[in-house]
């Protein structure tokens, strides 16, 4: 973060929350202005791979305060810096995974979509 700020890099910073850390939030948001970032995005847990065999899940009631805490966080530093909740419950996604391959990831992996791999991609892009 610091090579970036010097260099005037903009950077974000991107959090997973869970229900153990939805305290947190305010001093995320702290931590990202202090440190230069331009957008903080909090993407609450949803019950998918090892998330789905815990207590993490953020649903409900829960999922809905979050929402509302981000959204406060976001009035309140508005025109300092971005603050979102990446929300796969309410919004489909496009993820490029660490494989290469390109998904439309939703609030659960049996609705997920793979749309190509990563030769796929690349060949969009020709190298010149």
């Amino acid at each position: 973060m610091t090579a970036c700020r010097e260099r005037g890099i903009p950077f974000s910073i991107h959090t997973v929350i869970t229900t153990g850390t939805v305290s947190v939030l305010p001093s995320m948001v702290d931590f990202a202005v202090e440190h230069g970032a331009r957008k903080i995005s909090f993407v609450p847990v949803v019950p998918r791979g090892r998330a789905a065999r815990g207590p993490d899940e953020i649903s409900g009631s829960a999922l809905t305060a979050v929402r509302a805490e981000v959204a406060d966080l976001a009035r309140v530093h508005s025109g300092r810096m971005v603050v979102r909740c990446v929300d796969f419950w309410d919004h489909d996604y496009w993820v490029i995974e660490n494989d290469g391959v390109l998904w439309i990831e939703r609030s659960r992996e049996s609705l997920d979509s793979r749309v190509c791999d990563l030769s796929d991609l690349l060949a969009m892009w020709p190298v010149t």
